[in-house]
């Protein structure tokens, strides 16, 4: 009895699997703009999932254990690209996310309406693909996501080294606002919330019913830590560093509505 081989040459292929989707988290506080994108990316192929920031299982975002557990939530399940906002709220700064996410084996697209080339570039130094305006048309952003999802480039490595050179320079400057802003003292974290928020010296002193040379000297000891010489300086760090005052201390926002 005769036997047929089979030979695979002429054999009739089999029937392939589909492609996998690709796999993105969204990572933005904007509620409506993260549905938005879901319905846009769920249609263009891409199996989404958002993760909510200001979801309380988190904890607080500005604690390690918080960041270390929504990058968890963000990357689950294997590699994938990771939509990132800069503005996350809370004083949380996305690109200090980045290297974690990069970490896990996510790939991350930073898309923010943040016009702070400082911030774009420590994105970028951590790892991250591109940082894409929100100003952008949904069109080229698609178009850079389907670019990232087929592992492509999106910077040329001039321009990537470029923006690393330059985050480096500024990282004496960084570490030593951000050493300065954990150095100040309940009340003085309350006079710069106060500061933030627009208030005049004498508009805090009637606030939190002290003396004026008492917010006037705590005004001084803000500078001399964070190392400037003018109360718009100190405001232009702390909104530099999306700087917080601990929960405790805030009290600004809830007597300046």
């Amino acid at each position: 009895m005769r036997t047929h081989r089979h030979d695979p040459a002429t054999a009739p292929p089999s029937p392939s699997s589909p492609a996998p989707r690709p796999r993105i988290s969204i990572i933005e506080r904007h509620r409506l703009l993260v549905d938005g994108l879901e319905v846009v990316l769920r249609a263009e192929g891409f199996e989404v999932d958002p993760v909510d920031v200001a979801d309380s299982e988190w904890g607080d975002l500005q604690d390690p254990d918080g960041l270390d557990e929504l990058v968890a939530a963000a990357c689950g399940g294997g590699p994938r690209l990771v939509l990132l906002a800069l503005d996350l709220g809370g004083g949380v700064d996305g690109a200090d996310l980045v290297a974690a996410l990069c970490r896990a084996g996510a790939r991350v697209l930073v898309v923010t309406g943040i016009e702070d080339p400082a911030r774009h570039d420590r994105a970028v130094a951590q790892g991250a693909l591109a940082v894409l305006p929100k100003t952008m048309g949904l069109a080229d952003i698609l178009a850079a996501l389907r670019r990232a999802a087929a592992g492509e480039d999106l910077m040329s490595p001039a321009d990537r080294d470029a923006a690393r050179r330059r985050d480096a320079v500024r990282a004496p400057e960084r570490r030593r606002e951000v050493q300065g802003l954990r150095l100040l003292s309940p009340g003085e974290s309350q006079v710069l919330a106060h500061l933030v928020a627009g208030h005049s010296v004498g508009e805090i002193a009637a606030r939190r019913r002290v003396r004026p040379s008492t917010v006037r000297a705590q005004v001084r000891a803000i500078l001399v830590k964070l190392g400037v010489s003018s109360q718009l300086q100190a405001v232009a760090v702390a909104h530099r560093r999306s700087w917080r005052p601990p929960p405790d201390d805030w009290e600004a926002t809830a007597t300046s509505a």
